[in-house]
């Protein structure tokens, strides 16, 4: 099965992992998949596995939705090379490449389509970012129609494809966390309240609301994040006077999976759209109890093991309760362990060349 446009990540441990469709999964689990993944690193080299190849281009410098167009262009390129060598069966391939779309069809592949996010809204969108969600839309509609199935994340994105009449069959296929990397550390319930926040550093994602809880209380609060907007020396600022809150910016991976497996609660204060992000299963996996707004589109994943919210004031009343996180957390960890893993989602990927359409 070829993959395409997944990201190259670095694994504490020191191997490699490519993200197929936006979502993880880990080497050992993609060379029982023995397939071949196009992916965006710095440097463009073809990196071979036990049971599969990685070809690695160089990615974009431009912005916005030119870098989409040269991405397509880029990988359209690769694709050319590779079917020279080996015919394709099936192609999972990301919902921004619609020219690789195209092509790999065109060349008898069967495609399938993973849209990690969705159909932009128009709803709440400041005008100035509706013609970029607009041209966003269409790339997408573009894309779909090359597809053969649609690969749906979640329950919402089921909806979003029925919603917008693509007429083209749906496989819903959770994502998922490697349970043996991201992992509760022993013995950390006795020790005192950790409160994370893990998410690139952008407003939507609601850095001002948690600086303002963690400021109203005295727990030990800690922040990781791709600073996307520059705020980094903002952040420092706003919490130079609070001592009980760690900045981690640009954390390593293992950096990250050491602080999660050491903390209690994650908090999720996303507003607007944002489904499942891959930090959910990630806090989920480190055996953290999980406050999250955005219901609607996470319930699926975290049914009642997760609290619920609507503001950040509304963690406060749970941070002076321990044996209720430390039982949702259980709960969410045995979810993750049993239903949202990376050894469950890889099996579905590689039976995905055997659905019948």
């Amino acid at each position: 099965m070829l993959f395409v446009f997944g990201e190259i990540r670095r694994h504490p441990l020191g191997t490699e992992f490519p993200r197929c469709g936006e979502e993880y999964i880990p080497y050992h689990l993609f060379n029982k998949i023995g397939g071949v993944s196009v992916s965006a690193a710095r440097n463009s080299e073809t990196l071979k596995t036990q049971g599969g190849k990685i070809v690695r281009y160089k990615k974009s410098q431009l912005f916005g939705p030119l870098r989409t167009f040269d991405s397509d262009r880029k990988v359209r390129k690769i694709l050319e090379g590779l079917l020279k060598e080996k015919k394709m069966g099936v192609a999972n391939i990301h919902s921004f490449l619609p020219r690789s779309s195209a092509f790999l069809k065109n060349k008898g592949t069967r495609v399938i389509i993973t849209s990690h996010g969705g159909f932009p809204s128009f709803q709440n969108l400041p005008l100035w970012k509706r013609p970029l969600a607009g041209l966003r839309k269409r790339v997408e509609a573009s894309s779909i129609r090359s597809a053969d199935l649609l690969v749906a994340i979640n329950k919402y994105m089921v909806g979003e494809y029925e919603r917008y009449q693509t007429k083209k069959p749906v496989k819903l296929i959770y994502s998922g966390v490697d349970t043996h990397l991201y992992k509760p550390q022993n013995g950390k319930w006795n020790e005192p309240l950790k409160v994370v926040f893990l998410s690139r550093l952008h407003p939507q994602k609601g850095i001002w609301e948690f600086i303002e809880l963690a400021k109203s209380s005295d727990a030990e609060f800690i922040i990781i994040g791709h600073d996307q907007l520059n705020l980094n020396n903002r952040i420092r600022t706003f919490i130079k006077d609070h001592p009980n809150i760690k900045f981690f910016p640009d954390a390593s991976e293992q950096t990250k999976v050491e602080l999660l497996g050491k903390s209690h609660l994650f908090v999720s204060l996303s507003k607007g759209y944002d489904p499942t992000p891959n930090v959910l299963y990630e806090a989920m996996g480190s055996g953290m109890a999980i406050a999250s707004t955005l219901k609607h589109y996470r319930e699926d994943v975290l049914e009642d093991k997760a609290i619920w919210i609507n503001r950040w004031q509304d963690v406060l009343p749970y941070l002076d309760d321990k044996k209720l996180l430390q039982s949702r957390a259980r709960k969410l960890r045995k979810s993750a362990e049993r239903f949202f893993n990376t050894e469950r989602m890889a099996k579905e990927y590689k039976g995905l060349g055997k659905i019948s359409l």
